[in-house]
């Protein structure tokens, strides 16, 4: 995830705080959601805030992860999200 300017986003923890939601401060879109563990970082991505959107074809399905412990969130979030690192870049 590269942020174009430092400031250009909010990180924002629900509870259980299992993860930081990232927020654009201009549209108050939600970018992408982040996770630290382990020594290492996870993310999952909102492909609609992407200029090639269309790319992805998969459909979306409802889910619930309300039965969820904060453990077993943080298990499957290492398990089925992608290693990341964030970059805040001043290059534009």
């Amino acid at each position: 995830v590269t942020l174009k300017e430092d400031g250009a986003a909010t990180r924002y923890q629900f509870e259980p705080k299992t993860a930081e939601f990232v927020v654009c401060r201009t549209c108050g879109g939600y970018v992408c959601a982040l996770l630290e563990a382990d020594g290492a970082s996870y993310a999952t991505l909102n492909i609609n805030v992407l200029d090639e959107r269309a790319a992805f074809s998969d459909v979306d399905q409802p889910v619930s992860y309300d039965a969820e412990t904060p453990e077993d969130r943080i298990t499957r979030r290492i398990n089925a999200w992608t290693p990341a690192r964030v970059v805040v870049s001043d290059r534009g």
